[in-house]
């Protein structure tokens, strides 16, 4: 791969901070930041923190250095262990052509204070400010940490819009509903960049057209992609299950969950769920698998499924899974977050209903019914996947903006 990114004469540095625990098999990190941009010459240094044994040498980001620390224990220590690594690195700034802040809203503040404001960008891919308030109203985790989970959530809130989204050269944001959203909290309205969840084309398999076929009388193989956390409503894909099974028989239909929770409390929460609507027996939790197996147990099911409660947190964003099943050629039934909407309704590749068990129900029994035509339109998805939300595509875009074009 060093072959790959050597054939392109550098003509951009970038400081590139992310949230995600690291290493990050995020495909708008490793992919698009790792490979594809430079692919076009701009390159990057990583600024994050590792959840165990750091590496004391560059081994993981292929196209600069790494600038990695341990987290310290704790929800405190990981915060004051990244932000203090965060400054470190920031006091490099002169190096750099630009600096890139993905999610880190301090961060991206600091680098404001520190740096020119023309160098800095923000990468906006979830409006954590807006789901600590909403975790903060729904978990049921001690009332000192729901308050604190909502103070950091008004804290944070206050300083990305009222001024990271003001300052910033420009914001890549997730989706044009949230180029809506932040528009309307910062006041801004111009420099908000829409760069959707995409998929790495290169590493797409041929479709096995034989997998794509549904035999009457066999079980149909629900599976869903994705995280396992509460907020995700996991649940409701169970009831949708049960509910499919009381219109047939108990064996008619299998639900695979692939993913992991943010922390355990979470999967346990999932599991008692799944074990008090009596379904255990019905449902696979199978946990987290790198990208390319996720993408092998998918292609033994029938169906993808994806359902995000509706509102401010969810509405704005790109959901990757309902990318992912268009690209191997699954059929998909999802609810009506407007991204996802307008990737059905581009594709015709599933359906695309209200979250209501109901309504899910229904349109899983319709795709069952035509499955083969909902077949072979998934099968053409793809083409319309890698020309929109292929990332030599959007490689092309977040290019263009960062050199100033």
């Amino acid at each position: 791969m060093s072959e790959i990114l050597s054939k392109a004469a550098i003509v951009m540095r970038l400081l590139y901070f992310i949230r995600d625990p690291y290493p990050s098999h995020r495909s708008d990190v490793l992919t698009l930041f790792g490979y594809r941009l430079p692919e076009r010459g701009i390159h990057s240094d990583l600024v994050a923190t590792r959840r165990g044994t750091v590496q004391t040498t560059v081994t993981q980001w292929p196209p600069g250095r790494e600038y990695v620390v341990t987290a310290a224990r704790g929800s405190l220590g990981l915060a004051m262990t990244g932000f203090g690594n965060d400054l470190c690195a920031l006091l490099r700034h002169r190096n750099y052509d630009a600096i890139v802040v993905r999610d880190k809203v301090m961060t991206a503040a600091l680098a404001l204070l520190i740096a020119p404001r023309t160098a800095v960008f923000y990468w906006m891919s979830w409006p954590f400010p807006d789901e600590d308030i909403e975790r903060s109203r729904v978990g049921d985790c001690a009332r000192l940490r729901r308050s604190l989970l909502w103070l950091r959530g008004q804290v944070t809130s206050f300083v990305l819009y009222r001024f990271v989204i003001k300052r910033s050269r420009r914001v890549f944001v997730q989706s044009d509903r949230m180029r809506e959203d932040v528009a309307t909290l910062s006041g801004r309205r111009d420099g908000l960049i829409p760069i959707p969840m995409g998929i790495d084309e290169n590493a797409l398999a041929p479709i096995d057209a034989e997998a794509r076929v549904y035999r009457e009388g066999t079980v149909f193989e629900l599976a869903y992609l994705g995280s396992l956390d509460r907020m995700r409503r996991l649940d409701f894909l169970v009831e949708v299950l049960g509910a499919l099974q009381r219109t047939e028989s108990t064996d008619a239909f299998r639900l695979k969950l692939i993913g992991e929770a943010s922390k355990p409390e979470e999967r346990e929460w999932l599991l008692r769920r799944i074990s008090e609507m009596g379904l255990s027996n019905h449902v696979s939790v199978i946990g987290p698998l790198h990208r390319d197996e996720a993408w092998r147990e998918l292609a033994t099911s029938h169906v993808g499924l994806n359902a995000m409660p509706r509102g401010g947190v969810y509405d704005s964003t790109s959901p990757t899974k309902t990318i992912e099943y268009l690209a191997i050629g699954l059929p998909a039934v999802v609810n009506d977050i407007p991204d996802q909407a307008a990737v059905i309704d581009a594709t015709g590749a599933g359906l695309c209903v209200p979250m209501t068990v109901t309504d899910f129900v229904s349109a899983i029994l319709q795709v069952r019914v035509h499955y083969n035509e909902f077949s072979d339109r998934s099968r053409k998805a793809r083409d319309w996947v890698i020309a929109n939300r292929g990332y030599q595509k959007l490689a092309d875009r977040v290019a263009s903006v960062l050199t100033g074009g």
